[in-house]
C-alpha cells in the first residue's frame, strides 16, 4: 500500500511539473525546439491525368482560414532528402544574379555575380552541410530603400539557414544585419543566419524555402507558410504594416504542397489542386479584378496540376493537361493554350524572360515565345524568334550537337537563363550568360551566340543558343 501511495504522489508531482511549461501551440519566436507531437507529411500535388477542365484565373477570395495541417501519411519523414527538383536554383535577373546547386554530400556550390562581384570559379558555401534544397535571390534595389541579395537553404534535419543582406529582416533571424558575404571575387560565402518563427516547432519542420527581393518564404511539412523581410507590395501575405525580422505564419491558407516566389509575388499550390497567390498586382500580375496589391492569399485557379511564374505572368497546367498563361503572355493568352494543345504528357511548365516552355514526360522540351537570349536552345544565330513554337532543344557535347531528350528538371529565370538537370544528374545551361550565369569563367562554358551575332562555339560568349554542359554533377565539379 505504501508503494502504491508513493506511485500516485509521483504522478501528481509529474503533472504539476508539466503544467509549468507552455504547450506546443503557445509561445512566441520559437527557434529550433523539440517537437511535441508527430507531424504529418503533406503530399505533393500530383493529380492524375483527366480531372476537370480547370478553373477561372479570377477565382474566389475564399477558402478556409484554418483547416487541418494535412492528411496523415504515416508521419513526417525523419529527414528531408535531395531531389533533382530541390537541388538546383537559377537566379532571376539578367544582370546581378547567383545560381546554386546541392551536391550529393549536402554541400552547396554557387556561381554567378553577387553584390557586383563576378565569380571566376565555383564557390562552396561555408558552414553549410547536409543541405537538401537551395534558393537564391538576385541583387535588387528595394522600394523601401537599400538593396537586397540573400540566399537560403533547407537542411536534412528540416531546419533552414541563410546568408547575405539582412537589413529588411529577410534572413529571418530576428536581426536586421548582413552576414556571410564579401566584395572580393574569391570571398567564400558563409551560411550564418538561423531563422526563427512565431510558431512552435516550425523551425525544425521545414520542407522548402524560397527567396525574393528583400524577403523570404518558408513551407513546413504540415502545409503552413511563413514569411519574413520587407513589408512592401503585399508580398509577405500577412497584411503587415512594418518589416518582419522573423518568420510569421501566413494566415488564410493551409494544406500547401508547394510554393514559388518571383519578384514581389508568391504562389502556393494546395493539396486540393487550387492555386493561391499574393503580392504585387500593379499590372494585374495576380488578378485582373483590380490593380491593387494583394495583401493576403487569394485563390486564382482550381484543378491545377502544376504551375510556374514569370516576371508578370503565371502559367498553369490543369488536371486535364491543358495549359493556360495569365496576363496576356506575349499579348495573347489564346496562343499559349493553342500552341501547347498537342502536348498532353507534361512534367513541368517554366518561364524564362519572354519564353514559356514545357518539359515533357519523355525528357524533351517544347517552347514558345521570343527567343531573345537564345534560351529556346534551337541554334537560331542572330535571328530572334518570336511567336514561334519549337520542339526538342539541342545540346552541345564533345564537338557535336544532338537532341536534348533526357532532361529531368528545368530551373529557369526571368533574366533569360535556364539550367537543367539531366537524368544522370549532370547540369546543362542555355540562354543569357552575360555575367557568367551559366557557369563561372573557369568552367569554360561552350556557347555560340555572342550579343546576337553568330560565332564559333567557344568559351566567353555572352549568350548561348544551345544547351551546354557546365561541368557540374551530383558529385562535384
Amino acid at each position: 500500500m505504501t508503494y502504491l501511495k508513493l506511485f500516485f504522489i509521483g504522478l501528481i508531482a509529474l503533472g504539476a511539473l508539466v503544467a509549468c511549461f507552455p504547450g506546443c501551440e503557445g509561445g512566441d519566436l520559437f527557434g529550433t525546439v523539440n517537437e511535441c507531437s508527430t507531424t504529418t507529411e503533406t503530399a505533393d500535388s500530383s493529380a492524375s491525368d483527366g480531372g476537370s477542365s480547370g478553373g477561372s484565373t479570377g477565382g474566389s477570395t475564399g477558402g478556409s482560414t484554418g483547416g487541418s495541417t494535412g492528411g496523415s501519411t504515416g508521419g513526417a519523414p525523419a529527414t528531408n532528402s535531395i531531389t533533382n527538383v530541390s537541388r538546383l536554383a537559377t537566379g532571376s535577373t539578367s544582370t546581378y544574379t547567383v545560381s546554386g546547386y546541392v551536391l550529393d554530400n549536402g554541400s552547396v556550390v554557387t556561381w554567378g555575380r553577387d553584390s557586383y562581384v563576378e565569380r571566376d570559379d565555383w564557390m562552396i558555401v561555408d558552414n553549410l552541410t547536409n543541405a537538401t534544397q537551395i534558393s537564391v535571390s538576385p541583387y535588387a534595389n528595394l522600394a523601401t530603400g537599400g538593396n537586397s541579395f540573400h540566399h537560403c537553404a533547407v537542411r536534412a534535419d528540416k531546419t533552414s539557414i541563410c546568408w547575405g543582406r539582412g537589413t529588411k529582416g529577410e534572413l529571418g533571424d530576428n536581426l536586421t544585419t548582413d552576414c556571410g558575404y564579401g566584395s572580393s571575387p574569391t570571398y567564400q560565402p558563409t551560411a550564418c543566419a538561423v531563422p526563427i518563427f512565431d510558431t512552435a516547432g516550425a523551425a525544425s519542420n521545414l520542407k522548402k524555402v524560397q527567396v525574393g527581393p528583400g524577403y523570404t518564404i518558408w513551407l513546413d511539412h504540415d502545409g503552413n507558410v511563413y514569411s519574413a523581410g520587407e513589408c512592401d507590395a503585399g508580398k509577405l501575405g500577412t497584411n503587415c504594416s512594418s518589416n518582419q525580422a522573423y518568420g510569421i505564419k501566413v494566415n488564410g491558407i493551409s494544406n500547401v504542397s508547394d510554393i514559388m516566389v518571383v519578384n514581389n509575388r508568391v504562389c502556393a499550390h494546395k493539396q486540393d489542386d487550387t492555386l493561391w497567390c499574393w503580392g504585387e498586382n500593379t499590372s494585374n500580375e495576380v488578378t485582373s479584378a483590380h490593380n491593387n496589391d494583394v495583401e493576403a492569399p487569394l485563390q486564382i485557379a482550381s484543378s491545377v496540376k502544376s504551375f510556374a511564374m514569370g516576371s508578370n505572368h503565371i502559367g498553369m497546367v490543369y488536371d486535364n493537361n491543358t495549359v493556360f498563361c495569365t496576363d496576356n503572355f506575349l499579348a495573347s493568352v489564346d496562343q499559349c493554350t493553342t500552341n501547347f494543345a498537342p502536348y498532353t504528357s507534361i512534367k513541368q511548365i517554366y518561364f524564362s524572360s519572354k519564353v514559356v516552355g514545357l518539359l515533357l514526360d519523355n525528357g524533351s522540351q517544347v517552347s514558345w515565345g521570343y527567343d531573345y537570349y537564345g534560351q529556346m536552345a534551337i541554334r537560331t544565330g542572330a535571328q530572334y524568334q518570336t511567336n514561334y513554337t519549337v520542339e526538342h532543344g539541342q545540346i552541345y557535347e564533345n564537338g557535336a550537337f544532338s537532341i536534348a531528350d533526357n532532361i529531368s528538371f528545368i530551373a529557369s529565370s526571368s533574366g533569360g537563363t535556364i539550367h537543367a538537370i539531366m537524368d544522370n544528374g549532370s547540369v546543362i545551361g542555355v540562354g543569357n550568360n552575360e555575367y557568367r550565369q551559366l557557369g563561372p569563367t573557369n568552367a569554360n562554358v561552350q556557347c555560340s551566340w555572342d550579343e546576337g551575332t553568330v560565332g564559333a562555339v567557344g568559351a566567353g560568349r555572352s549568350n548561348c543558343d544551345h544547351f551546354t554542359y557546365i561541368g557540374l554533377s551530383p558529385t562535384g565539379f
